[in-house]
């Protein structure tokens, strides 16, 4: 069940363009902003580390939002 929250992401992140800048967002709340593809799929492994080792970081809480053209969506 928990490789399948994280599975989630990655498949998601595959649909946009490896150029396209994200933000990731826990709990609502901006955490990491302006990131590139790379940058984003090592923060999401970081996190993904920490929860499987202490329980940090709810998968179910982490969202991605991609900035297109300068804006979020």
């Amino acid at each position: 069940m928990r490789f399948g929250a994280i599975l989630v992401f990655v498949l998601d992140m595959k649909r946009h363009e490896s150029s396209d800048r994200m933000n990731i967002l826990y709990k609502g709340r901006r955490i990491y902003q302006n990131l590139s593809y790379e940058e984003v799929t090592e923060v999401l492994d970081e996190m993904a580390s920490q929860y499987y080792d202490n329980g940090v970081f709810d998968p179910l809480e982490i969202e991605l939002e991609v900035i297109e053209n300068g804006t979020s969506s």
